[in-house]
């Protein structure tokens, strides 16, 4: 089996996948450039394979910050997406949900609010509302509203999830815990400072145990707390 054969492809995205997931992002930048070359070659620039691989290739760009970059690829890729497999294929929401992010972290949170409500509004018809895109995507939602000051309708958006999440996840799931953070982002822009820094710290330990020390939520969850303890809260 030579290195463009497509399951050769297939494992060295698995791998890479792997050093995502441990927060290894300029490794895991490499790798997917090399998979998605090969890819492109082998199966076609318009395989859905090859447009995954383009995804998780800008994801490794958006964790490491580079918000214009991995916008404008998002843009060119969702293009493509929709073309080869639709606006509400599950991959394609994915991407918008990721977009979001990327168009939020450059200071247009309404924006990527009104994405991700978007997200939610078509996915739920097409996944069911307990769908983990669909969770994520309210999450983000809830997040971005935090974002653009409405701190009482993103209390209640993230009090919503809390109830599907800790039935159907339970209340140690990543998603769980993130949605906990937004709420006590939430609470806290609406005044209460010490319940909101002794749920974060709280979130924050949980997150320590099971995540390396560097990972993307990790790290979003200590950048609340030093807001919140700073008194740097919207």
């Amino acid at each position: 089996m030579g290195q463009g054969h497509p399951a050769e492809l297939a494992a060295r995205h698995d791998l890479d996948n792997a050093l995502f997931e441990k927060n290894q992002l300029p490794e895991s930048e490499d790798l997917f450039r090399a998979v998605l070359a090969g890819r492109s070659t082998v199966l076609a620039p318009e395989h859905p394979d090859t447009l995954v691989t383009r995804d998780r290739l800008i994801g490794t760009i958006l964790l490491q910050e580079r918000f214009a970059e991995a916008e404008a690829l998002y843009r060119e890729l969702l293009e493509d997406m929709v073309s080869a497999m639709g606006g509400e294929h599950p991959e394609t929401l994915g991407t918008r949900i990721d977009l979001a992010y990327a168009v939020g972290m450059q200071g247009r949170a309404a924006e990527a609010a009104g994405i991700c409500r978007d997200v939610v509004e078509s996915g739920s018809r097409i996944l069911g509302a307990s769908d983990l895109r669909i969770l994520d995507a309210r999450d983000d939602l809830a997040m971005w509203v935090n974002d653009t000051g409405d701190h009482a309708q993103a209390e209640r958006l993230c009090r919503e999830l809390l109830e599907t999440e800790l039935h159907i996840l339970g209340p140690d799931h990543l998603l769980t815990l993130s949605t906990k953070a937004n709420l006590a982002r939430s609470t806290a822009g609406l005044g209460n400072v010490d319940e909101a820094e002794q749920q974060l710290r709280a979130i924050l330990t949980q997150l320590e145990q099971i995540l390396p020390a560097h990972h993307y939520r990790t790290t979003h969850v200590r950048r609340l707390l030093s807001q919140t303890t700073t008194g740097r809260l919207a």
